[in-house]
Formats: structure tokens, C-alpha cells, sequence
């Protein structure tokens, strides 16, 4: 729409704000939200200056109006895109708008409310933007000793989302007042508002406020210890956000701040000392109280909860304490071990719903991380209360689990989430544990009218204790859970049945378990009533649908023969489900599952016409690899009679695209072959679509063992077309090829083995590759190198004369050759560890660089193969970390960072010797520069540049990991070099710069190294354009823009950062039009606000996800 359009729309939406009818109003309200994106910087002053006009409204019965023009302008800037220019127009413009009408309304008090409200919108989104701090200030200040309670929270609000951008000044000045405000205030109400302000301002400044630390966690002590409850909660809730987002600085105060919070967790109603150091044996008589006690006490303390607020101190201590666990995993060795204690121990006595959440939730964080340590260092003091920790778990619940209000679901939900967790990150965990916890999942379970939540975290709960133990753990507990979840398949919906069949298919594989004889017979019949009730119910939702037939599938291939009169029936709905679009792929798996049962049931009812659907479902996409995976499995065990149509399939199920549907059309293939000899013909019209697959340079090489087995078959089913010396002649001449690809080459090198090792000439074949590894011939070299790996992979060196070939071959003056060697030796050993000592032993006793890099290489394919086979090597890895030659450097930094990914326990307590060699290799050596001169400019060329990029990732994957690195101050510097340097460093330098600004002990080294940082990006990709030569400006990639800017977004969040002139300057720079930069930057900034605030939702999302 052109200007005058847009002009009139917008008149006309805000006319029709004043509307006399409410529908009217809103639907203009939501036009506001659709005006953000679309209208200019002029019209969108017009909207903020007339819905400020409106909030200033003071006439009696005029209330809506005022309301009207609130609920507008927060629509506006919630739909305004933090990239917009409006934002611009918000943060001055609504500012000032709104802080005038503050100041002009000072009297009445919902005008003021109204638009501090809005203030306090424009400000969350928007701060970056706001210039003038002071006026915001001197509105926002004042309202903190506002007579109204919500104005105060707005209030604050407003002073915590400015708190970042605040210039230091400015920052030490607000916080020192708020800090003087609480040493001075004679009332709790006011004390507890101040308090508030500094939680706001910790969770968004941070590390801004370490330095005022010193003052103010003595006041936090100092009005915990008093007597008001809210006052004290907001203590605790202040210590929270203080350990959440000044991790340095509040680390001396950390086990102070425990310590406070561990005397809190034991605070009794109405708190006499007396009533906090309740002995043990009350706490045991009180657990064996009878059910009608039980719940008399239950109504007593619901009555005394009502008049006491206690519980909210009890509730804050706690996620206080979960902050230290989860933020300080460094000091649990010290306070893991009374923090689980105290955690347990309030389990047992707590009666408010509401703190039984906390605890349950602290309880998974803390074991979390004790399991995370322990594993790292199975010698920690934690890793015996981690063994314990199921057992202990259950004396705190077991008692929980029983009761029966309303109030008590929330808490019951928590419990069976924390049983959850304890078995998922400790399996076994609850080993002769659970006795204790059936009456508890009864009553979720057989109530009536139990909520919904609480069953399905039951029965959660059951599904993963189950997979977690052994059969005989649970068999003698089914006849009191199976018929209630036989009743919760039948009555329950959604979810809850879902999990119902879930828990059902594999009690099925436990009841009728090889290791735990059982009389399963008694259950059999029920269980396959209520599976198949659901089964043929046609109006379950999508999840139950497939649970249903994953649980019938089980059902049959376990109890098939107890079930013979009913398997007509079953089968024939199974059928039908294959066909639909839902259930397709879960009842294909069934299938697949009933065909491999050790029972051989009878499918011959359904055989053929589910042998014809199969054929008819494989060519679709998403069950392609299922069907015929299927259908092998019926030809392997029941011979159906579509053999010839099942083949036709197969050369339209080969290709380079889908390697395991690929994979699965060979075995199909070779089964039919093996099963219907007489079908060899019709099996070789395969064999041009198996060679083009081969010769693809994106095959993948999990299809050539079964693409090798297939042609073997056929070589040996005498075949006339297909004979071993064609196919061997046809592969070779593909591999032999001067332009073959590695891939290719790898891939027919795997199908010549194959074939050799199952053919009569494979002796003579093997003398022609170990002649040719001599040859001069690279191709024909690297060729037969290849082939002799792979057959070592097949164990098909009974010899023992080709790995030590290879072993020699890794001294070559060919680089391409020794690469060569290291993959295949790397591949050998994935295939088969007892190679590894012969590795090992090799690299030990060689001086020779050459082949250390060689082995080193093939240690690496070893290692992401079979990830914990690295811990007989890493020591001799580490110190390669120290060799003076870069390539034997490089290859143990892939090694350690390939074991920092999937295996980072083994480093914890062996890396810190070795973490300055890391560090080190990200600098730029003078011995790894060479200078080429060609004549007109010279060259340079950096032969470290792989082993700095190794570094990188290295680091970064290893901090991920956990990994302390006591001084990074060596990666601040040297980053420096990088974002010299070509666009990958560049990017990795940058990426290196956003990584250290999550720790802070790095926050005066990245200070230390910001101008340098500073020159950079204004020689580089925040580079002024030069307005006489428009042609000179350097375009740099988008993956490098994105991270400078990261970095720069996150730099300007440093403590500190805010005061250097020069960075202030380039930000400046880069927020102008002309840059082209600034979108990019506010992104970035965005993404940066985002994590802060994810942070403090992680949990949250973390609890609601559990289930």
C-alpha cells in the first residue's frame, strides 16, 4: 500500500479503538498487530503517540478506554520484528512518550501503572535501542516505593531489562542505590521490593553485578535470618538468579549460600528450631501410620498450609540448592553428598504439594550431574551414593506415592518423574527396590477418576523400570499391575492408553523370557483382549493406533501358540493395518517380528495376500526399507509363493540415495536366492543395478557387504552371465581407473574382496594384490591395499601376512599411499579390536614420524568406529600431543577430539597435562609458513592450517564436554591471528571468541585482547566503506558475517564492555543502514537475549518435557 493508504488505515484502526462496542475494539487491537510489520516509521509514531493519548485517559467511566490503548501498544510491539526499524521508533519515541505520561500523572495511579507497563514491554524487547537511560530511570526509581504492589513489580521490571545496556556509571549507580534502599529499610515490604530488583537486574545483567557481591550477600543473610516468610523467599529466590548468572564471581560464596538453604530445606510450619531437628525415629513411626491417619493428618496440615507460608521459603531454598547442582557441578564432591541427603530426607516429611515439585525436580538435576561425575571419575565419593540413590529414592517417595488428595497429583506426577529419571540414568538402579512403589502405582493406576497426568507418569515410569531390569524383577509384580493396565488400554484415551500398550508390549517380553522362566499362561488371554479391543477401535488417536499394533505384533510372536483359534483373526486386522497410511509402518515391523519368532507361527492364512501388499507398499518412501525387510524375513522362513514379483522390486529398490533400503533389496535378493535356487536367472538381472550402485561416488559403504555376499551368491549358483573372473574383471577396470574416485575405489575394493574370499581363486588373487602394492601404479597400489583391508575386515587373512604389509607400507614416500594405509588399517581394527594391540605395539616402537601420523590416522577411523577402544591407546595419543612433527600432532588432535564427542569420561583426570599443547596448536607458526614467489606477488602457504582447525574444534568440543581449562588466556590471544586469516579461520576464530564469552573466567581475557578484536573487525568484515571507491569493499561469506557478529553481540555483553569508546563506536558502525550489518547484528543480539533468558526456562522446559 503507497503512503496515503496507509495513512488512511491507520486513521481509521485507531478511530475505531474509541468504538462504543468491545468486538469492534478488539478486532482493531489485532489489527495493530498486523500494522507492525507493514507500516512506515512515520505511521507507527502515529500509533504509539495516540494509544499513549489514550492510556492518559482519567475520566470516570472512561477505565477501558485507558485499558484499550494498553493492550494495543503491547500487541504493537510484541508483532514489531526485533529488526524492524519501528523498534527504533519504540525505543525512543514510545519511551519518551510513555515517561512523560508518567511524570504528568504522577498522582493518579493507574495512568502511571498503565504506562510503566508499556515502558517495561518496550524495554524487554527493545533496551539495545534505548539511548535515553536517564529519563527511563528517573520515572522508573521512584515507582519502586509505590504504594501499589503491582506497580513496584513493573517497576522493576523496567530496571531489570534496561540493566544491560546501562552505560557503568549509570549501572554502579542504580545498583548501588538499590543496595543503600535495602540497608536502610525499616520494613519488610520494602526490603523484600529492593531485593526483587536485584534478582531482576542478575538475571539480565549477570556478571555486571560480581563486583557488588561483597555488599550484597551479607544483606541476603542477613534478612533470610528474620521472621517475615515472603521477605526470606525473596532471599533465596535473589540467591538463585545470583548463582544462575555470576557464576565467578559468587563462587567463594557458593557453599555459604548452600549451607543457608540446606538449614531452610528442614523449616517447619512456623519454624521453631525445635520442630528442624525432628529425630529419625518419628520420621519412621510416622511412615508406618495407617491409611485412615494418613489422611486426617493430610487434612490437618491442608488447613495449617492455608494460614502458613513457610513452604514458600522451603520451596525457594530448594531451587536454590538445584541452582548450585546444576551450576556448580565442580563443588558437588564437596556438598553433592549432603545436598542429595537433605533432598531425600524432606521427601519423607514434606506435606505442600507445591515444594514436593522442587524437591522431585532438584533430586533429577543433582543425580544428573552425580552420574555425570561419577562416570567421568568412578572413583569419586559420589559414585556410592549414586548406587544408592534408587534405593533412597524409593524410602522418600514410597510413602508420597499413597496418597489421595487433590492437592497431592502435582507432587505424585514429580515422584513418578524422579523414579523415571533414577532408571533411565541408572539402570538396575531399583533392583529389589520396587516392592515399596506397587501399592503407589495402584492407586495411580485404580482410582477412579485419576487424573490423566498422573497415570501416564505411572505408567511412564513402569515402561521404563521394565527396560531398565531383568524379567525376574518384575514377573512377581504383574498379577497386581497387569489387569490395571489391561483397564487403562480399554478406558484410557490418548496418552495414557498409548503408554498403556507400551508398558503392555513389554510385559509381554518379560513374562516369556529365556533368562526367567514364568507361568505366563494365566495372563495371556486378558492381555490379548484389551490389546485387541484397541486395536479395533477406529476412533484412537494416531499414537494409539500404533501402539496398538506395535503391542499386538509382541502379543503374537511371543504367545502365538497359546493363541492358536484367535491367530486367523489377529492376523487378518494386522493385514488391514498394513494398508493404512498410520499404521503401515508399525504393522510391517509386526510383521517382520511374528516372521522371526522362534514359535514359527502360522501365517498361512494371510501369507500370500500380505506377501502382495508388501510388494505393493515397498516402492513408498517411508516404509520402503520395512517392506522389504519384511519380505525377506517371510521368504527366509515361510517361502511364499511371489518370489518372481518380490524380484521385480529389487532393481527399483537400488540406488545411491537410500543406502539401507539399498542394503535391505540385496538381502531380499540373496534370500530369495538362497531359499529358490531355482530362481538364480532371475536374481542376475540385478547385477547391472548392484555395478552401477558400486560405481557411484555416493554410495555409501554399508551396502557393499550385502551387494559383495549377493554376487558371491551368484558366482556360485552357476549362473552363466554371472561368473566370478566378469565380475571381477568389471570391478577392477572400474577401481583401476586413473580418475576414480576414493569412494568408488573403496567400495569396489570391498566387493572384490567379498568376492575373493568366498571364490576357489582366491589364493592367486591375493599373491596379484600383494605383488601390486609394489607396483608403480598409485591407482593400481592404493587398489590392491584396499582389497587386502577389506578381506583382513572379513577375517580372511588366515595367513597373517597382510597387516604386517601394511604396517610396512605406512612408511612410503607416497603421502597418498600412508593415507591410504591408515584408513584401511583404521577400518581393520573397527572390524575386528584384536588388531589394536598390534597397532599399538607399532606405534610404541616407531621412531619414524611418517609412520607415527600413518598409525595415528588409523587409530582415528578405529576410534569413531568403536569409540571406547581409544582408552588402551590414549595415553600414547596424549603424548603425541607433544611430537614435533605437525602431522602426528594433527592426527592425535582428531583423536582426542573425535573421544572429547563420544567419549569425554576418559579424559576427565589424564587431559589437564596436555591441554597447553591444544592450546598452543591454535597459534600461527613461523616454522609451518612457507612463502611460494611467483613472480608478479608471492604466496603464502600454511601447512598448520589443519592442525589449528583440529585445535578449534578440539577446544570447543572438549569445553562442551566439560573439560576445565585452567588459563584459555593463550586461545583470547591467538585468536587474533585467526580473524586475519582466511574465511574458515576466520569464522573458527570468531566462533572460538562466542565460546569463551559463556565462561567467565575468561572475561578479562577477552577484555585484554577486545582492541585487537576491535582493529579486526574494522579492517575486515565491519570495514567503512570507502565512498570514492564503492568497487574496493570486500564481500565476505555468510557463515563468516554470522559469526563476527555473534561474537560482537556477545563481547558487548562482557562486564565492562560497555565503557570502551572504541567497541561502543563499532557497534554504532555496524547498526547503520549502510553497513549492510545491521539486521544481521540485531539477530544476533536476539539469539544472545534469547539464551541468557533460556537459562532460566531450560529447567522449566526440561520438567514439562520429561514425560
Amino acid at each position: 500500500m503507497d503512503a496515503a493508504q496507509e495513512k488512511q488505515i491507520v486513521a481509521g484502526v485507531i478511530k475505531l479503538l474509541e468504538d462504543d462496542h468491545s468486538n469492534v475494539q478488539e478486532l482493531a487491537i489485532k489489527c495493530m498487530g498486523a500494522l507492525s510489520t507493514r507500516v512506515s516509521d512515520t505511521e507507527a509514531q502515529q500509533i504509539v503517540d495516540n494509544c499513549v493519548r489514550l492510556m492518559l485517559t482519567v475520566k470516570k467511566g472512561k477505565d477501558e478506554i485507558r485499558d484499550i490503548g494498553n493492550n494495543c501498544l503491547k500487541v504493537f510491539i510484541a508483532n514489531t520484528p526485533l529488526t524492524s526499524s519501528i523498534g527504533k521508533v519504540l525505543a525512543t519515541r514510545g519511551v519518551s512518550q510513555t515517561t512523560e505520561s508518567i511524570i504528568k500523572s504522577e498522582s493518579q495511579l493507574d495512568v502511571t501503572y498503565v504506562n510503566l507497563d508499556v515502558l517495561s514491554e518496550i524495554l524487554a524487547k527493545f533496551h539495545h535501542l534505548v539511548s535515553d537511560h536517564n529519563q527511563v530511570l528517573k520515572v522508573a526509581q521512584p515507582q519502586l516505593a509505590s504504594p501499589r504492589q503491582i506497580t513496584r513489580k513493573t517497576a522493576i521490571s523496567c530496571i531489570g531489562s534496561l540493566a544491560p545496556s546501562l552505560p557503568e556509571k549509570l549501572f554502579n549507580d542504580v545498583v548501588t542505590f538499590v543496595i543503600q534502599k535495602i540497608e536502610k529499610s525499616s520494613k519488610s515490604e520494602e526490603a523484600k521490593t529492593y531485593i526483587q530488583a536485584i534478582s531482576s537486574i542478575s538475571r539480565t545483567a549477570g556478571g555486571r553485578l560480581g563486583k557488588f557481591l561483597p555488599q550484597i550477600i551479607p544483606l541476603i543473610i542477613k534478612y533470610s535470618n528474620g521472621k517475615d516468610d515472603d521477605l526470606r523467599e525473596e532471599c533465596f529466590t535473589c540467591s538463585e538468579a545470583l548463582l544462575q548468572r555470576c557464576p565467578q564471581q559468587i563462587t567463594p560464596y557458593v557453599t555459604q549460600l548452600t549451607e543457608m538453604a540446606l538449614k531452610y530445606t528442614k523449616l517447619e510450619s512456623h519454624g521453631s528450631d525445635d520442630e528442624m531437628e525432628e529425630d529419625e525415629e518419628e520420621e519412621e513411626e510416622e511412615m508406618e501410620e495407617d491409611e485412615e491417619e494418613e489422611d486426617e493428618e493430610e487434612e490437618e496440615e491442608e488447613e495449617e498450609a492455608d494460614e502458613d507460608e513457610t513452604w514458600k521459603v522451603r520451596r525457594a531454598a530448594i531451587k536454590c540448592l538445584d541452582s548450585v547442582a546444576v551450576s556448580y557441578p565442580q563443588l558437588l564432591t564437596e556438598l553433592g553428598e549432603r545436598i542429595f541427603s537433605a533432598l531425600v530426607t524432606r521427601m519423607k516429611k514434606e506435606s505442600e504439594a507445591n515444594v514436593k515439585v522442587e524437591l522431585f525436580t532438584a533430586y533429577s538435576d543433582l543425580l544428573r550431574q552425580m552420574v555425570n561425575i561419577s562416570q567421568r571419575n568412578p572413583t569419586s565419593n559420589l559414585t556410592t551414593l549414586v548406587n544408592e540413590a534408587g534405593g533412597k529414592l524409593v524410602f522418600g517417595v514410597s510413602r508420597q506415592l499413597k496418597e489421595r488428595t487433590n492437592k497431592s497429583v502435582k507432587s505424585r506426577v514429580g515422584a513418578f518423574n524422579a523414579l523415571s529419571d533414577t532408571v533411565v540414568l541408572i539402570p538396575g538402579s531399583l533392583t529389589k527396590s520396587i516392592a515399596p512403589l506397587v501399592p503407589g502405582i495402584v492407586v495411580a493406576l485404580g482410582e477412579k477418576g485419576t487424573n490423566a497426568d498422573l497415570k501416564a507418569a505411572a505408567l511412564y515410569f513402569l515402561r521404563k523400570y521394565i527396560s531398565s531390569h531383568s524379567a525376574a524383577e518384575y514377573q512377581p509384580f504383574v498379577k497386581q499391575l497387569q489387569p490395571l493396565v489391561n483397564k487403562a488400554i480399554k478406558n484410557g484415551k490418548g496418552r495414557v492408553c498409548a503408554e498403556a500398550l507400551k508398558v503392555t508390549g513389554l510385559t509381554v517380553t518379560a513374562l516369556r523370557h529365556d533368562a526367567a522362566p514364568f507361568d505366563f499362561k494365566p495372563f495371556v488371554k486378558d492381555i490379548y483382549a484389551a490389546t485387541l479391543e484397541k486395536l479395533t477401535n477406529k476412533d484412537t488417536d494416531q499414537e494409539v493406533k500404533q501402539s496398538s499394533v506395535d503391542a499386538m505384533a509382541l502379543i503374537v510372536a511371543t504367545f502365538g501358540d497359546e493363541l492358536k483359534a484367535e491367530l486367523k483373526n489377529v492376523e487378518t486386522i494386522l493385514l488391514e493395518k498394513v494398508a493404512n497410511e498410520i499404521t503401515s509402518l508399525s504393522a510391517i515391523k509386526g510383521f517382520d517380528r511374528i516372521a522371526n519368532s522362534p514359535l514359527k507361527v502360522d501365517l498361512a492364512p494371510v501369507l500370500d495376500q500380505l506377501t502382495a501388499e508388501l510388494i505393493n507398499q515397498a516402492p513408498k518412501n517411508n516404509v520402503r526399507q520395512a517392506a522389504l525387510t519384511t519380505l525377506a524375513s517371510l521368504f527366509r522362513n515361510y517361502k511364499p509363493s511371489k518370489a518372481g514379483d518380490a524380484l521385480k522390486l529389487v532393481p527399483n529398490m537400488i540406488g545411491d540415495e537410500d543406502a539401507q533400503s539399498t542394503a535391505a533389496a540385496f538381502t531380499l535378493a540373496g534370500t530369495i536366492l538362497k531359499t529358490s535356487p531355482n530362481m538364480a536367472g532371475d536374481v542376475a538381472n540385478t547385477v547391472p543395478a548392484i555395478l552401477k550402485v558400486l560405481k557411484s561416488p555416493v554410495c555409501q559403504p554399508s551396502v557393499v557387504p550385502p551387494a559383495a555376499a549377493l554376487l558371491t551368491q551368484l558366482t556360485q549358483a552357476n549362473v552363466k552371465s554371472v561368473t566370478f573372473d566378469s565380475l571381477y574383471k568389471e570391478l577392477s577396470q572400474v577401481a583401476l581407473n586413473k580418475d576414480v574416485s576414493r569412494t568408488v575405489l573403496s567400495n569396489t575394493a570391498g566387493a572384490v574382496a567379498g568376492l575373493v574370499a568366498g571364490s576357489s581363486e582366491k589364493q592367486k588373487s591375493v599373491e596379484k594384490f600383494f605383488k601390486d602394492v609394489s607396483a608403480a601404479d598409485t591407482t593400481a597400489k592404493y587398489f590392491a591395499l584396499e582389497t587386502l583391508a577389506a578381506m583382513v575386515a572379513l577375517g580372511a587373512d588366515q595367513d597373517n601376512k597382510i597387516v604386517p604389509l601394511l604396517v610396512e607400507q605406512a612408511n612410503s614416500d607416497d603421502e597418498g599411499t600412508r593415507s591410504v594405509v591408515g584408513e584401511c588399517l583404521g577400518k581393520m581394527t573397527a572390524s575386528q579390536p584384536s588388531l589394536l594391540a598390534t597397532l599399538k605395539s607399532s606405534l610404541n616402537a616407531s621412531p619414524n614420524a611418517r609412520v607415527k601420523a600413518t598409525l595415528l590416522g588409523a587409530l582415528r577411523y578405529a576410534v569413531v568406529e568403536q569409540p571406547d577402544s581409544v582408552k588402551e591407546v590414549l595415553p600414547l595419543v596424549l603424548e603425541s600431543l607433544k611430537d614435533s612433527d605437525l602431522e602426528v600432532r594433527r592426527q592425535a588432535l582428531l583423536i582426542v577430539d573425535s573421544t572429547a564427542v563420544n567419549r569425554p569420561a576418559l579424559l576427565t583426570g589424564v587431559i589437564g597435562g596436555y591441554l597447553e599443547f591444544i592450546l598452543l596448536e591454535t597459534s600461527k607458526r613461523a616454522e609451518n609458513i612457507k612463502i611460494v614467489d611467483l613472480g608478479i606477488m608471492k604466496h603464502e602457504i600454511d601447512a598448520g592450517v589443519e592442525a589449528r582447525r583440529a585445535a578449534f574444534d578440539t577446544i570447543e568440543h572438549l569445553l562442551d564436554a566439560g573439560i576445565h581449562f585452567p588459563d584459555l588466556s593463550p586461545l583470547a590471544k591467538n585468536v587474533t591471528v585467526s580473524l586475519k586469516d582466511k574465511d574458515e579461520m576466520k569464522t573458527l576464530g570468531f566462533n572460538a571468541i562466542t565460546r569463551m564469552t559463556h565462561i567467565p573466567s575468561t572475561y578479562k581475557d577477552l577484555l585484554a585482547n577486545l582492541e585487537e578484536y576491535i582493529t579486526v573487525y574494522n579492517t575486515t568484515i565491519a570495514k567503512p566503506l570507502d565512498p570514492k571507491k564503492p568497487d574496493d569493499k570486500v564481500t565476505y561469506p555468510e557463515e563468516v558475517i554470522k559469526a563476527g557478529m555473534s561474537a560482537l553481540a556477545n563481547l558487548s555483553k562482557l562486564p565492562g564492555a560497555e565503557s570502551n569508546a572504541n567497541l561502543q563506536k563499532l557497534i554504532k558502525a555496524v547498526n547503520e543502514p549502510a553497513s549492510g550489518l545491521k539486521d544481521k547484528f540485531a539477530t544476533a543480539q536476539s539469539q544472545t537475549t534469547e539464551k541468557v533468558a533460556a537459562n532460566d526456562e531450560g529447567r522449566k522446559a526440561l520438567r514439562a518435557s520429561r514425560n
